[in-house]
């Protein structure tokens, strides 16, 4: 009734949480339950005066139109970002190339500090693909750790072997850390040395859309299990310019 609710308004309140709570209890059936018309008879919804709900409807309407406009300049910037990582990290006839297993350790060898009663653990979910961090540390007590966890230290790059995470992106450069950190069976560990390859460089280099899709494209196992094998880091090949150079490409992305 359009003297009593606006069209737009009425949208708004059954698509807030509000609304689809109430919708939800109205699912009838099995596995497949749905609903029908019959719902409009039980979803309560505020009745405002018309005035107010027009006032509504713009205010939504404007932070509609702000996140859209802020979810494309988050696009904009990453095609930016991603476009400068290729032409930085694109090799020239002066750069050596080399295969990552070279110039760093896959999976290394690390030992945890079992004396103390927990340690530091990263789980997958607390790695960011966004914006490829870590987001937060668990407090794990260490005999509760697995094995086969994974190990890790400041400065190693971490990056996910397993299906879906790999496609998703999760990779994460490990800063601020003093002490060695557990995490998930599903990380691979990559840790450049020191005389060939800064950190930093190498998590911009395992960041490329390419080198995930190669990564991708390496997977073995059943489906909906695979994962990325450990021989894929230490074959593929990558550009390697000085230290120097290295650095000043470093420092140039880090800024962007």
């Amino acid at each position: 009734n359009p003297d009593l609710i606006l069209e737009k308004y009425l949208f708004y309140i059954l698509y807030s949480p509000l609304g689809q709570a109430q919708i939800k209890k109205t699912i009838h059936g099995a596995a497949q339950g749905g609903i029908d018309q019959s719902f409009v008879n039980f979803v309560k919804i505020p009745l405002l005066p018309l005035l107010i709900q027009q006032k509504i409807v713009e205010m939504l309407d404007a932070i509609g139109k702000t996140q859209e406009l802020n979810e494309k300049q988050i696009s904009l910037a990453d095609e930016l970002f991603q476009s400068l990582l290729h032409r930085e990290l694109k090799p020239t006839k002066i750069w050596r190339v080399k295969r990552l297993g070279e110039v760093c350790e896959v999976n290394p060898k690390i030992n945890l500090d079992l004396s103390q009663e927990k340690v530091r653990y990263v789980e997958m979910a607390a790695i960011d693909e966004n914006l490829k961090e870590i987001k937060y540390l668990l407090d794990r007590p260490a005999d509760k750790v697995s094995s086969g966890a994974s190990k890790f230290r400041n400065g190693d790059v971490i990056f996910a072997r397993i299906t879906p995470c790999t496609e998703n992106g999760k990779v994460a450069l490990v800063e601020d850390c003093h002490e060695v950190y557990a995490g998930s069976t599903e990380l691979h560990v990559l840790r450049a040395k020191q005389k060939e390859m800064i950190p930093r460089f190498i998590f911009y280099f395992l960041i490329k859309p390419r080198v995930k899709d190669m990564a991708v494209a390496s997977m073995t196992g059943t489906t909906g299990r695979q994962r990325v094998p450990a021989e894929f880091f230490r074959y593929i090949k990558v550009p390697l310019p000085s230290l120097k150079t290295q650095h000043q490409i470093v420092k140039k992305l880090s800024a962007a």
